[in-house]
């Protein structure tokens, strides 16, 4: 029998230089080699597909993930007590864990499966990681960082799997470090400084707040009204915090890592990850965070709800939240600038469980839990009496993962090449009179430092689609209102945003790669009938052609606005809604 070498991740430090044929686990990884000009001539590539290629399958995915986290939830949440002697119930940590949890069993999940539908020991051959050279997360954000979108964090998953089920393997352990980019670190630390430019910049006396801001992404205009309106009683909530980190505590991880007799092989390899990978912040550092967060939240003594929308990413603002809870004060979530509740996934179900109030930027519910209240990020749309040039191409992201099982990032993963491929039709199928026209604005990859990203341009320039690229430093919103047709390739806050400016807009809607659940299946089928949202690559290329030396007369049309319109009646209301309710709930 051959030997192959099985590649798991793109650090070329691990694979095996003298076997010549490789095994590829992760499609990105082949993209990676062929986009940076690796692929050698000597070599032979077995290429492993995406595991997820429908609607059936992420239903099912996502299922299981959902099950799984509410079994392990049971089993942790006493564990977590036992170790910290504490009492806190189930709803505690629940949200403490927030969803930073469900996606640590979503990556725990994701690599698990493909290891064993791909990994073969009697045939694959391979480097592994020490344990010397395995890292320990401080919180969730790190953790998504090292294990969805690192290789060494990849190799360290597939190193546990390794020594977890094959115990007698003789794989070389090879000791790594992490590699530091400087850029990306001094972009890390202007990320972690804005928040504390923004609260020096609006703070008040904290123990006159009713209502406190936590991470919501507010135009600062409504901000600093929301602070003076109100008479100083909503103000930003201050939340840094800067704690040492401790060393690993092997009693602690045998705790809660510990095996029971009714696992499966999944639960298995997930509670073994517990060792290693659960973030310090809930196990080594928990005590004193908890300290840190008590004396914070005593500071805010009339302090009655905490508006937050960041919470679902922030480990130490969920935290504070579960915190605040036990002190009955209400915890609301603002919903993100855009739409996950017609799309197939529980990813809504989750953050609606865990708050106490959720508001949406408009669309109404039936649940008592839901209510319709508006968006204090879109801007206003105003008159812009400058001539609009140009038709400005907004490119999305192209992931290397899915964070959470839910067709809203359909942008990631599986879906990826079916959106570059939808893309390449489109471009493909313009006339070179009008692609010639159009500025492409490629999405800001290295703003996102702790994210993986295909590279859309690559495919294109392999297909020989010659475009016009405009330098994502000039500012995003400027660039809509000035543009006379702008076009979106996602779903997601941008096509939101030039609908409200009221600009000329057409979005991309791939229905291999984005799946509305029945209740919504006829959600954009308003904007399709009026050719603002397109499903056909060839169709959307040949409307652009016909439209675009004036899109305005289309834009302008009465079916057009009346469609767009009731659109935006349906589901985003006028900012008054949501800066009124802030008000009077401070009163």
């Amino acid at each position: 029998m051959k030997k192959v070498n099985y590649i798991f991740s793109y650090d070329r430090r691990l694979w095996i230089s003298n076997l010549r044929f490789k095994y590829i686990a992760n499609p990105h990884i082949y993209h990676f080699l062929e986009k940076e000009n690796y692929l050698k001539s000597n070599e032979s590539y077995d290429v492993n597909d995406f595991r997820r290629a429908d609607k059936k399958d992420l239903i099912n995915d996502s299922k299981y993930i959902d099950k799984k986290y509410y079994k392990y939830l049971e089993i942790i949440y006493p564990r977590l007590n036992q170790i910290h002697n504490s009492n806190f119930d189930k709803d505690f940590w629940k949200k403490s864990l927030s969803m930073g949890f469900i996606r640590y069993v979503t990556v725990a999940y994701n690599t698990f499966k493909i290891l064993e539908d791909s990994f073969d020991f009697k045939k694959h051959q391979c480097n592994i990681l020490s344990e010397k050279s395995f890292c320990t997360p401080f919180d969730f954000e790190e953790h998504r960082s090292r294990f969805q979108n690192s290789d060494l964090g990849q190799e360290q998953l597939f190193s546990i799997y390794i020594n977890s089920f094959y115990k007698n393997n003789d794989f070389k352990k090879l000791i790594l470090n992490y590699k530091v980019d400087r850029k990306k670190f001094f972009d890390l630390i202007k990320q972690k400084i804005k928040p504390i430019y923004n609260f020096l910049k609006f703070r008040t006396r904290s123990k006159k707040i009713k209502t406190g801001i936590l991470g919501s992404f507010f135009k600062s205009y409504h901000i600093k009204n929301l602070i003076k309106n109100s008479s100083k009683k909503i103000s930003l909530i201050d939340l840094e915090i800067s704690n040492k980190e401790k060393k690993i505590n092997l009693n602690f991880r045998k705790i809660i890592s510990s095996p029971r007799d009714d696992f499966d092989r999944f639960d298995l390899f997930f509670f073994e990850t517990l060792n290693y990978c659960m973030p310090k912040i809930f196990v080594e550092n928990f005590d004193d965070t908890l300290t840190v967060l008590k004396n914070k939240l005593l500071n805010y003594s009339s302090l009655k709800q905490i508006i937050s929308e960041n919470w679902i990413s922030s480990t130490k603002n969920s935290i504070f939240l579960a915190l605040a809870q036990k002190k009955n004060i209400i915890h609301i979530n603002n919903e993100h600038n855009g739409f996950f509740h017609p799309f197939v996934g529980s990813y809504n179900n989750h953050i609606i469980e865990m708050c106490d109030i959720f508001t949406t930027v408009g669309w109404k519910s039936n649940s008592n839990k839901i209510i319709d209240k508006a968006s204090l990020y879109y801007s206003k749309e105003y008159c812009n009496h400058e001539e609009k040039t140009g038709i400005v191409f907004f490119s999305g992201p192209a992931l290397v993962f899915k964070p959470h099982m839910s067709s809203g990032y359909s942008y990631c993963e599986e879906s990826v090449m079916k959106n570059i491929n939808f893309n390449i039709n489109f471009f493909k199928s313009l006339k070179n009179s009008t692609l010639s026209k159009i500025i492409y604005r490629p999405y800001p990859n290295q703003k996102l430092i702790d994210l993986m990203f295909y590279s859309k341009e690559f495919y294109y320039e392999k297909n020989n689609i010659q475009l016009y690229t405009n330098s994502v430093k000039i500012d995003a919103e400027k660039q809509i209102r000035n543009a006379k047709l702008v076009i979106h390739d996602y779903i997601s806050t941008s096509y939101i945003e030039s609908l409200l400016l009221n600009i000329p807009t057409v979005f991309f809607f791939n229905k291999q790669s984005l799946f509305l659940i029945d209740e919504h299946k006829d959600f954009f089928n308003p904007l399709i009938d009026c050719k603002i949202c397109h499903t056909d690559p060839k169709h959307c290329a040949d409307f652009i052609n016909q439209i675009f030396s004036d899109p305005s007369d289309w834009w302008n049309s009465e079916i057009v606005q009346n469609a767009k319109n009731e659109f935006l009646k349906r589901n985003i209301n006028k900012p008054e809604k949501m800066f009124n309710y802030l008000i009077n709930i401070s009163k």
